[in-house]
């Protein structure tokens, strides 16, 4: 994990988010780097949904659109109970 991670703590309180998450794409897979505001078993849950291919289409697509993409967790499929 980066050594300096308030700037998640700064992304909460500046939009009023819960938690915030800095994951990476490594060798096909999405890895969170960094958190805030998520216990352990919620990253782990984090986790395992970055995990499925739609959520890691999704990503895929915001990355190379280059825009970032928001959005409650409940809008977006990948991350929904299954």
């Amino acid at each position: 994990m980066p050594a300096d991670t308030s700037f998640l703590k700064d992304a909460c309180q500046i939009t009023g988010a819960d938690w915030a998450a800095l994951a990476d794409r490594d060798d096909g897979d999405w890895r969170l780097r960094a958190s805030h505001g998520l216990s352990r078993p919620a990253r782990d849950l984090l986790q395992e949904r970055l995990a499925r291919p739609v959520a890691d289409a999704w990503l895929c697509g915001a990355v190379n659109a280059g825009r970032p993409r928001t959005r409650a967790a409940g809008e977006v499929p990948a991350l929904e109970d299954s």
